[in-house]
This record gives structure tokens, sequence and C-alpha cells, in this order.
């Protein structure tokens, strides 16, 4: 019988230990060149971070509000943050001054997210509305609604064509972007839905909750196609790498993990975190 091909382990080891907020860090990412990091923190700031020297470079601050999610814009110059304010920011990333506010939201904005274009900012909110606004301009222009309760998560599909997006009432939202309709609504019994994320053609989707369960969805049919069990508790976040064929996932039980997309097999568990882990 023909052997089957065991995963690829991978070895990791600490680069640099970033060490600046006050309190929980409540997102991380990188910029599109892999040069720079943006953090975002219950302390009330977002912080910019050289990756290679592991100095930062800028630290966003505003009015002692809680900062629930940050991203860099495609080119790396612009950084929009979510706050518990209501209030959308965009920020000077080389300056760290900011440049304009959007206000719309009736409570706490809980994701942001850049089109490809980096022309538009895309925004999910615990009012259960998912709004869109024109970077040059403070104007609102399109309103999705659609979900009951928290919107934890939006995301744009690589060919800017559809948005994804998942909320506490336990649903997956795809959406038209041309005509601003629900293509597909995925559920799930029980388990408020986290994160949700394109595969890289586009295809499916995969989503953790608040269970310890990892799912990848055809977005034509609507099934679930592949279960990822591992984890002990929440789920906080999942990330497919960019040959959509491993997925990388963190968790209140203090792991991130990586997983054979074809195989469904664990890879490799990454230890090291004293405190649950809130998200990637």
């Amino acid at each position: 019988k023909k052997k089957k091909k065991k995963p690829t382990q991978f070895k990791f080891v600490e680069a640099e230990r970033l060490q600046g907020h006050q309190d929980t860090v409540n997102s991380i990412r990188f910029s599109r060149d892999g040069k720079k990091l943006v953090s975002s923190s219950l302390d009330g700031t977002t912080q910019i971070w050289d990756v290679a020297s592991g100095k930062r470079l800028q630290m966003l601050q505003q009015r002692r509000v809680s900062i629930s999610n940050a991203r860099f814009s495609p080119d790396g110059n612009l950084v929009v943050s979510a706050s518990k304010d209501s209030i959308v920011r965009l920020w000077n990333a080389t300056s760290g001054q900011m440049i304009r506010e959007f206000e719309g939201h009736s409570d706490v904005v809980t994701c942001v997210q850049f089109s490809h274009t980096g022309q538009i900012i895309v925004s999910g909110s615990c009012d259960t509305t998912i709004r869109f606004w024109h970077i040059s301009s403070n104007r609102r222009f399109k309103v999705l609604r659609g979900h009951k309760l928290t919107i934890n998560d939006v995301q744009y599909s690589s060919n800017g064509q559809m948005l994804a997006s998942c909320s506490s009432d336990n649903t997956i939202g795809i959406w038209n972007l041309k005509t601003c309709q629900q293509m597909q609504i995925l559920t799930i019994d029980a388990s408020q839905i986290l994160k949700v994320r394109f595969s890289p053609d586009n295809r499916s989707v995969v989503s953790c909750s608040t269970d310890p369960v990892i799912r990848i969805w055809d977005i034509v049919s609507g099934n679930i196609t592949r279960k990822f069990e591992g984890h002990s508790r929440t789920v906080t976040d999942v990330q497919y790498t960019p040959d959509g064929q491993t997925l990388i996932s963190s968790s209140l039980d203090r792991t991130i993990r990586l997983w054979d997309v074809n195989s469904v097999q664990g890879i490799q568990v990454l230890r090291g975190h004293h405190k649950p882990i809130i998200g990637g």
C-alpha cells in the first residue's frame, strides 16, 4: 500500500517579543510587505511596529477608548481602527496623525477592513450593520443589513466581488457587492461565529467559533466540507496560508495550531503563551 504523505513540520522559534501595550491586545496584523505590524488594544492605543528591529514606530492614541481592531491599507500608508465608542478612525501610518473619523454606527465597532483598492473601508458593529465608507470623505455610501446580532468579522474576497461576514447570531453571510444582496447564509447551531476568511480561490470560507471546531464551507452549496478538531477551548482566529494548503488557528487554550487542509490533520502545535490567545 502507498504510504500517506505526512504533513510538513515547520520549525518555529521566537524571533522577537514586542512589549508596549498596557492591556489586552485585541488584534495584530502585518502590512502587505511584511515589514510592519499594527496592533490594537484595550489600553486605547493602536501601535505600529518595525518587524526587523522590534521597535515601535508609532503610537496612535485616542481618548482612552478600547480599540477592537486595526488594519493597514494595501500600500501600508494608512491604518484604520475600530473603537468601542462606535467611531471608525483613519490614520497616517508614517506621521501617526489622525486623518478622519467616520461616524454612523450606533454601537461598538468590532471589525474593519480596507478594500483591495484601498479606497473603501468596510466596518461591522454590535449594531448588527455592515457599513462602507469612502476614505476621501466621511461619507457612508452603503449599509448591509441581515444579521440579527453583533457582527464579529468582515472579509473581502480576493477578487473584490464578495464580502463574507459572521455574527453572534450563529450565521455567516456571503454578500454580492454589486447587488448588495446575500448570496448565501451559512448557519451552525448554538455557536457564535467569531472569524471568517475566504480561501485563496474564493470557492470556500473557513470559520472559527465559540466551540473548539474549525469549519470549511463550500460557498455554492452552503455545506460544511471539512472540520478540524483539536483545540480544547474557543478558537479565536483562523487564517489560510497564501497557497491555501494550510490553516493557522489560535485559541483560548493558549495554543496556535497548523492544519493540513487536504488531509484535515493537525501539523503542529505551538505553545508559549501564558494566557488565552485573543487572535492573530
